[in-house]
């Protein structure tokens, strides 16, 4: 019980290090879970976790890294593939060299291997701290896509340079020759593995779905399961475990471009299910890394034979030389092929000024995280000889501690030099720039739907290109826009309220009439209820808003596997239809009597226009023809047209703010209208399935 408690509290923590961030924004999540960890770690009757290195690895960073070779842009990897290679390889070799020579002159006590061993594992960035940073700090997309290809190939290489440092260390021998040929065959091996793995898995599923095995839920697992099974392959083997699901993960990454429906179905399940293993998992790694702080700390705070504050400068030297060098080789690759190119320079190309800009970015940027410390960790606490291993709780203590000045500096430093502001036009109000914005992604959005291809659904996306013009008509007037994004006034949220609740009065009153199913009174009753949460802004939380698209989908399965089993073909009977569609049209007319009762010279415009809408409800209502349209079926389509257009406003908002056209601010308000948009419609479907 001692382990399942232990776990249950980070979980909880991960949850609270979010509660926590809404009100210091200014503080990185993984801070506040480093922080919380750590705290964690001072409650003496809790069970206290000790790290293993290998599992810490293939339990927490395999999965995570396949994650990120699943959904990176393979191109934009492939575009910056030298600055990669010469950040994730060059960079840490020289660092590996250059800076253990100087902490063995800083700290002599520390012998030449193990000095080199430390540099080795302080080089890498990484991916999980690195991908932490996007989530607060909007970096730009190259430099973002540079600090993602790096994280994920630099892992490999500072861990191998690592092993060979505590090789040398242990045994007291060394071969160039033979580290560089065991550097390539573990690098190049590793890739290998992943892509041949990854391939043969791909094709067993393949082959389960011709035998007729296509069970989404069977398929998810295999895809969870297989950062795991790679990564521990490729070490048994002897090549490197961390490039092996990298690789892995770009090759399932390729599976996204199938459009056949089952491999859409998977997408739509493993990206909600990826979602929550990954924000599980990125929490996790930073409350266990908090947790390690404490002991760490103490075993150094508490050794006489070193001065604490000494010590605390030693940390403080790293990462100045750290961050140095690596400013000088970002900025030197930039600069040595430029003076040496007698190529006429043109206005497009960059700067001194710009690219010293972005060298400090990049350097600033790159945080260490997790897999230095896993790495400390796993140094041994004896050599060959049988001599214990020389500053070992040292070593650990230095490298615990530049993991937490590059997040914590990082943390400050960044926004301070990445000042967001959204692009406004000349003369431009915040206020003008949003509704442009959202005009924008409108037309963006009826541009994507009026590209759909299939004639049976034609109709019901007619309907949903309807709904954003007359947003758009809407936002052009100067109203706002309720349903996709923009907060409605006090005004305007009463009024929607109270004609939600005269429908609500008369559903009631129809069921104690007998003129309405009370099971479809029931589902009307609590799409009504979702919709007044919704208008009152009551937003769910990110684990909750995946939770109901996965329960969505699970509800989806089994209603369409019941439907086979019992032959079912309609929801609801035509009389059942016919009573929804006469409830609709009264409490239209009702709420339109009530407003015109209630209408002033200072909400004439608003009551105008909710009169409008409840008007247009009722025509349509009267002009529905065609069976179709008549049934439930037709409203289940809607609404997942309504799903796939809620998408487009997200793909379509996301480039804006890559582009640099809004704030993070801004994209992030308009993001949870939208999240929030998606829950409601996906629990509108689960009730009635």
């Amino acid at each position: 019980m001692a382990i399942f408690d232990f776990i249950l509290i980070m979980l909880l923590i991960i949850g609270l290090s979010h509660v926590i961030n809404r009100f210091i924004p200014f503080v990185s999540v993984p801070l506040i879970q480093i922080a919380l960890g750590a705290a964690l770690s001072f409650i003496p009757s809790l069970w206290h976790l000790q790290l293993d290195p290998e599992l810490f690895l293939v339990l927490f960073i395999a999965p995570l890294l396949f994650n990120d070779g699943k959904r990176v842009n393979s191109e934009a990897l492939w575009n910056l593939r030298i600055p990669i290679v010469l950040l994730a390889v060059g960079l840490v070799f020289v660092t590996t060299f250059l800076v253990g020579y100087f902490i063995h002159w800083m700290i002599p006590t520390i012998p030449y291997p193990a000095a080199f061993a430390l540099a080795a594992i302080l080089s890498p960035t990484d991916a999980v701290a690195v991908g932490s940073l996007s989530d607060r700090i909007k970096l730009p997309k190259n430099i973002m896509q540079l600090l993602e290809g790096e994280a994920l190939m630099n892992d490999a290489s500072g861990l191998v340079a690592f092993k060979m440092a505590i090789a040398a260390m242990v045994t007291g021998t060394f071969s160039l020759w033979n580290a560089a040929g065991n550097f390539v065959v573990v690098a190049v091996g590793g890739l290998i593995v992943g892509a041949i793995a990854a391939w043969f898995i791909l094709r067993i599923r393949h082959w389960l779905r011709r035998f007729g095995m296509e069970d989404v839920t069977i398929h998810l697992l295999m895809q969870i399961v297989t950062p795991f099974i790679i990564y521990i392959l490729a070490e048994e083997i002897g090549v490197s475990g961390i490039l092996a699901v990298v690789m892995a993960g770009v090759v399932h990454g390729m599976e996204k471009k199938s459009v056949t429906t089952q491999v859409v179905k998977l997408n739509l399940v493993s990206t909600s299910t990826w979602d929550i293993l990954v924000f599980i998992l990125n929490g996790l790694v930073f409350v266990i890394l908090g947790s390690q702080i404490p002991d760490i700390l103490g075993s150094i705070w508490e050794d006489s034979a070193i001065s604490n504050q000494r010590v605390i400068v030693y940390i403080l030297i790293l990462y100045v030389i750290l961050i140095v060098l690596r400013f000088v080789w970002v900025f030197g690759s930039w600069l040595v092929p430029r003076l040496l190119s007698k190529q006429k320079r043109d206005d497009t190309d960059t700067t001194v000024k710009e690219q010293l800009e972005s060298s400090a970015i990049i350097s600033i940027a790159g945080v260490r995280g997790a897999v230095t410390l896993a790495g400390s960790m796993s140094i041994p606490f004896v050599l060959a000889s049988g001599a214990m291993f020389p500053e070992r709780a040292l070593i650990i203590f230095l490298a615990a501690g530049v993991i937490l000045v590059s997040l914590i500096v990082s943390n400050v430093l960044l926004p301070i030099i990445l000042k967001e502001e959204a692009e406004l036009q000349v003369g431009e109000s915040i206020e003008e720039a949003e509704a442009r914005i959202q005009i924008e992604i409108f037309r963006d959005v009826i541009r994507e739907l009026e590209s759909e291809p299939e004639p049976e659904i034609k109709a019901a996306v007619q309907v949903i290109i309807e709904e954003y013009r007359t947003s758009i008509r809407r936002v052009q007037r100067g109203q706002i826009v309720n349903e996709y994004g923009i907060q409605m006034s006090a005004d305007e949220k009463a009024l929607r309220i109270k004609v939600l609740t005269i429908q609500e009065e008369l559903l009631h009153r129809y069921v104690e009439e007998g003129k309405i199913n009370k099971l479809i009174a029931y589902r009307l009753s609590e799409t009504i209820h979702a919709t007044k949460t919704r208008i009152e802004r009551r937003i769910r939380t990110r684990l909750n808003y995946y939770f109901v698209s996965i329960m969505h989908v699970a509800l989806q399965l089994r209603s369409k596997r019941q439907k086979r089993a019992s032959g079912e073909k309609k929801k609801y009977s035509p009389q059942d239809l016919q009573a929804i569609k006469d409830w609709r049209a009264e409490s239209g007319r009702a709420a339109m009597s009530y407003l015109n009762e209630h209408v002033t010279p200072e909400n004439k415009r608003l009551v105008s226009s909710i009169i409008s809408e409840q008007s247009m409800i009722i025509s349509r209502l009267k002009n529905q023809t065609g069976a179709l349209k008549h049934s439930a079926d037709f409203e289940i389509i809607k609404n997942d047209i309504r799903i796939r257009a809620l998408q487009a406003e997200r793909d379509s908002l996301q480039q804006f703010y890559e582009e640099g056209r809004i704030s993070r601010e801004m994209a992030h308000d308009i993001r949870q209208n939208i999240n929030f948009m998606e829950t409601y419609l996906l629990d509108s479907q689960s009730t009635e399935d």
